[in-house]
């Protein structure tokens, strides 16, 4: 019977469909032309067995064709898939035996001094802040996190979860959750830090980071760290750049801040090989306009900016992005 029901729905689906196709033939013949037709029979014979074969054709593609469509279509679109590998990693560190998260070469800052190891101001596995103070940096420049600091709450920003992608199980971003979430092209929140970095240490610029804490349901700055941010420089950039980091995490607008401050923040051009468990991979890095190499030497709008040499960015060389 499992076999019969979807067998006989098709069929009578088939029926209707076809009815009123030959009802209006056989009644321009019976009705217009007012003649039997030659081989009725025949005809009626050629209907049933048209009425069969278009049955078992919907049949076939209700059975094989269709799942397997929407089989791709659910893989195809599924975060899991769209949004696989690479978005998530813990802190860039130098290769070891047991971090798969760590680069052979990191190369130098533009000053020419190495880098520390782990690279401050890197990693998305983790965040946190702690309730009490509202800390998400560490004075070294580390970000507080669940797994190296206990007591420590989740940053709701920077939501992921464990799951099936398409290089195997993985850490998936939660942001965006379909092809249909809104990506901002535009954040208050950007807005707010920027006030805040231009008002500089103080009472009104921790006003305005906190103003984004609450609204995000996150603990305010307080306490021992508020003044500390609230008088010490150093400390104030750190919560600024952490802010900017988490609050505008997959929007694109972080690049901006790495540009700003490429002493303080990694910002890869061809240097350095990921090293995980399958392979290494050439570090490119910067923001890049994916041209071929004439366009940057015909358009005089991208060669009057710096051409190839600098992508037409028209940056400073130890910003501008690298070839590839």
């Amino acid at each position: 019977m499992d076999i019969l029901n979807p067998v006989l729905d098709v069929t009578l689906g088939t029926v209707k469909d076809v009815l009123p196709i030959a009802a209006i033939i056989f009644g321009f013949q019976f009705l217009v032309l007012r003649q039997k037709p030659a081989n009725l029979g025949e005809i009626l014979a050629g209907f049933a067995w048209v009425l069969v074969g278009l049955s078992l054709f919907l049949l076939g593609l209700e059975w094989c064709l269709f799942p397997l469509g929407r089989l791709m279509a659910e893989q195809l679109t599924d975060p899991a898939f769209v949004q696989a590998a690479g978005f998530l990693q813990g802190p860039v560190r130098l290769k070891s035996a047991t971090n798969t998260y760590g680069y052979a070469d990191l190369g130098n800052r533009p000053d020419g001094t190495p880098w520390p190891d782990s690279i401050p101001y890197t990693g998305y596995i983790g965040l946190a802040i702690d309730p009490a103070t509202g800390r998400a940096i560490g004075d070294d420049g580390f970000p507080i996190n669940t797994l190296e600091d206990p007591g420590s709450v989740a940053d709701s920003r920077v939501e992921y979860t464990i799951g099936n992608t398409a290089g195997g199980p993985d850490n998936i971003i939660q942001k965006y959750k379909s092809l249909s979430d809104d990506i901002p092209l535009l954040n208050w929140r950007e807005m707010r830090l920027i006030q805040a970095e231009a008002a500089g240490p103080g009472a009104a610029a921790t006003a305005l980071v906190n103003s984004i804490r609450t609204a995000d349901g996150l603990p305010v700055i307080a306490g021992a760290y508020l003044t500390l941010v609230e008088s010490d420089a150093d400390r104030f950039l750190d919560m600024i750049i952490e802010e900017r980091r988490r609050s505008l995490w997959l929007e694109a607008r972080y690049w901006a801040t790495k540009l700003q401050h490429t002493d303080m923040l990694w910002f890869p051009r061809a240097a350095g090989d990921l090293i995980n468990s399958a392979a290494a991979y050439s570090i490119g890095g910067g923001v890049r306009l994916l041209l071929g190499s004439d366009e940057y030497q015909i358009n005089p709008n991208l060669r009057d900016n710096g051409g190839l040499a600098l992508r037409a960015t028209g940056c400073d060389p130890d910003q501008a992005p690298v070839g590839f």
